[in-house]
């Protein structure tokens, strides 16, 4: 939730801002858990818990390597997951990439933009949803006490999840 006035009584959204205070935690989060719903066959419900390394890109782009441990709720094996992302902020818009198959292969997730997401909220909410095949993600960030919340809608035709990634200060 981003608030402290980013929302003026007409409902305008302070966009520059928004996008200065996530920008601001990206460079200092150090943890995450994450929180996996699914009313879906898949099954794909849990958490897991982790710690991100922050690297500074040379093109001003904020890296995070996640590692950690996901416990699904059916009570299988705990699995390691890793993820590379990449956090390009821009005069308007966040845009993030993931980076699993290498720094020069990255694939563009969403581009998140400054928008009311309450009646005194400002968030930044995927412009397009990012699709996969036949599943749809669409993204929400949240500012949230030390760090920020990334809630991912994931619908398809054998997909409907709810994924919400904690990031918070180290």
């Amino acid at each position: 939730m981003i608030s402290n006035g980013m929302v003026d009584s007409d409902g305008i959204v302070d966009a520059k801002a928004a996008i200065l205070a996530v920008a601001e935690r990206l460079a200092r989060i150090g943890l995450l858990s994450i929180e996996a719903c699914s009313a879906s066959a898949s099954g794909w419900a849990g958490r897991g818990r982790g710690r991100v390394r922050v690297t500074h890109a040379a093109d001003g782009a904020i890296d995070f390597e996640e590692n950690g441990r996901f416990e699904a709720e059916d009570g299988r094996a705990a699995l390691a997951f890793r993820n590379l992302l990449r956090w390009t902020v821009e005069r308007d818009r966040i845009v993030l990439a993931h980076r699993r198959h290498g720094p020069a292969a990255g694939t563009r997730l969403v581009e998140l933009r400054p928008q009311r997401i309450g009646p005194a909220e400002a968030g930044l909410v995927g412009i397009e949803p990012h699709r996969c095949g036949a599943d749809r993600y669409q993204a929400t960030l949240k500012l949230a006490g030390d760090g920020f919340d990334m809630v991912w809608r994931v619908t398809g035709p054998r997909k409907d999840e709810r994924l919400i990634h904690r990031y918070r200060l180290a």
